[in-house]
């Protein structure tokens, strides 16, 4: 089975692709000298960055969403929606929205910082002889949740985005694609997995983002206990994460 995330991009070519984070990329995972490499079409090809359509190379979607500045412009769904909002529900007052977009691992990195934003703190620490400040939700939970719908969300569903909102009292995301394969909301916490975009997995372990082990939903659950919550709405794989128990 052919995958979408390694599949050609039409009218894209080697040049959607930053030659600078290509260079950063071969040089700090593989300790390659990718200028001075005699054939980078070859490299790329190797490394599923192109592929060839109708005799000509062009970009893979993988290659785009993580080596492109301006991926949107060939994946317009392949971006984050985040919204702080004063309230319990979607009609809430709207304090502050953003619509990220640029290569993958730049996307994480900023709706986390907008998560931590919007996130109560500091919380008290019971029997602390100081006090701490901490968020209502670990860090490393928002970003197992943020990675996770990045990594596995349906890149082929053209028309929905990944959706972040903040409420008062919770924050939700949700990704577009229901679970891959033979996974089922039962197996979560369990570690199972069944990745849909085994390239973009690679990419993002190459790059300290994932480990490929199924443990971000365990450290999730461990974490947050019954604060968490999942949940598959049509096409949509949604995440809950309450402030408070």
């Amino acid at each position: 089975m052919v995958h979408y995330d390694i599949s050609p991009m039409e009218g894209s070519s080697a040049k959607d692709l930053d030659e600078r984070r290509l260079e950063a990329y071969f040089r700090d995972i593989y300790k390659i000298d990718y200028p001075a490499e005699e054939n980078k079409e070859q490299l790329l090809r190797n490394a599923s960055l192109l592929a060839e359509l109708d005799g000509k190379l062009v970009a893979t979607v993988g290659g785009l969403l993580q080596f492109s500045l301006f991926a949107d412009r060939f994946l317009s769904q392949a971006t984050i929606s985040v919204a702080g909002i004063k309230g319990t529900d979607i009609t809430g007052e709207v304090v502050q929205k953003k619509e990220l977009a640029g290569p993958l691992t730049d996307q994480i990195d900023a709706a986390i910082s907008f998560m931590r934003l919007f996130t109560p703190e500091p919380l008290v620490v019971k029997d602390s002889p100081r006090r701490e400040d901490t968020l209502a939700i670990p860090l490393d939970v928002l970003r197992e949740t943020v990675v996770n719908a990045v990594a596995h969300r349906d890149y082929s569903i053209l028309t929905r985005k990944i959706h972040i909102y903040i409420y008062t009292d919770r924050i939700e995301v949700q990704s577009p694609g229901r679970l891959a394969n033979t996974l089922s909301l039962e197996m979560l916490p369990y570690g199972n997995s069944a990745p849909r975009n085994i390239f973009l997995v690679k990419l993002l372990d190459n790059m300290n983002y994932i480990d490929g082990l199924g443990r971000g939903i365990p450290l999730i659950v461990r974490k947050m206990g019954k604060r968490a919550a999942f949940s598959e709405n049509g096409e949509m794989f949604c995440v809950r994460l309450d402030f408070a128990g």
